[in-house]
C-alpha cells in the first residue's frame, strides 16, 4: 500500500459555514459512491503541510485574499483511492 500525505483546510465563511466538495465516482474502484470532503490534497516532494494547504487552497478555489491558520489536527488513516478517472 503507498503512503500519500495530504493537507486538508476547514474553510468557515463568515457566518461560520464549512466549505466541502461532492465527489461522484463513476468509474474504478469507488465507482457509485460518492463522499464530501474539504479542500486539500496530496503534499508534493521537499513540500511542507503548509505549504500544500495553501497551493492546493490556490488551486481549487483561486487567488483570495485570506490567511491560513496554525495546524489543528494530524490524522493517519488506511483508504481506498480511485484511478485518475471519476
Amino acid at each position: 500500500m503507498r503512503r500519500r500525505p495530504s493537507a486538508r483546510l476547514l474553510v468557515l465563511s463568515p457566518e461560520n459555514h464549512i466549505l466541502l466538495f461532492h465527489f461522484v465516482f463513476t468509474r474504478g474502484a469507488l465507482a457509485g459512491k460518492s463522499y464530501w470532503a474539504t479542500p486539500g490534497g496530496g503534499v508534493e516532494e521537499n513540500e511542507s503541510f503548509a505549504e500544500a494547504a495553501a497551493r492546493e487552497f490556490a488551486e481549487e478555489i483561486g487567488s483570495h485574499n485570506y490567511s491560513i491558520s496554525q495546524e489543528i489536527a494530524r490524522q493517519e488513516f488506511m483508504m481506498k483511492l480511485p484511478g485518475r478517472n471519476l
